[in-house]
């Protein structure tokens, strides 16, 4: 990815739709029907398709980042889909939290369950931060030792790692219900 023209920073966003083979699509369509429905769920639509272009573009972001003048192509929504876990952390694993809640109106109140975890509660969460741990030592393993853990192929681990810190840092931002939980306080 170069960023000499406007053509080029569409890139940053459209190697979401972009896969190498049918098992790397097929997989990811997945992973992003199970950790995107209880984002999309708690989001809302337009909120959420905004998110995915948000995290895949900061997975993008971070690549080249570390990679500034590598010349082969990044394919796959895996930063978009990393996004969603990284989201999944600040509410899955909140006391009480229930991820296959009924769909509500933007109009309907939320209640006691639309609560999430506050970066700064995050390390005193247990579950949550086993999760962020265990994601992100698989995520380096992936990148370090990709033939250790199976894969034959090079992944893209920057990008899975930038989609992931920002669905976990920018969660706030897209989150209505929680939103709704910080304005009736």
């Amino acid at each position: 990815m170069t960023l000499e023209g406007g053509a080029e920073y569409a890139t940053l966003l459209t190697y979401f739709f972009l896969h190498g083979d049918w098992t790397h699509l097929i997989v990811n369509v997945l992973a992003l029907a199970a950790f995107g429905t209880p984002v999309e769920r708690r989001f809302g639509s337009a909120r959420y398709l905004l998110f995915l272009a948000a995290s895949a573009f900061a997975g993008a972001l971070l690549f080249l980042a570390l990679h500034p003048y590598e010349i082969a192509p990044v394919v796959g929504a895996s930063g978009a889909i990393s996004g969603t876990m990284g989201a999944i952390v600040r509410f899955a694993f909140t006391p009480g939290a229930r991820l296959a809640d009924n769909r509500r109106s933007p109009r309907t109140p939320y209640d006691e369950e639309s609560h999430f975890t506050s970066l700064l509660e995050l390390p005193l969460n247990r579950q949550a931060m086993f999760f962020l741990v265990a994601w992100l030592a698989v995520n380096v393993l992936l990148g370090v030792f990709p033939q250790a853990v199976g894969v034959s192929s090079a992944i893209a681990w920057e990008a899975h790692v930038g989609g992931f810190l920002f669905g976990l840092l920018f969660f706030n931002f897209f989150d209505r219900a929680g939103r709704h939980a910080l304005s009736s306080q």
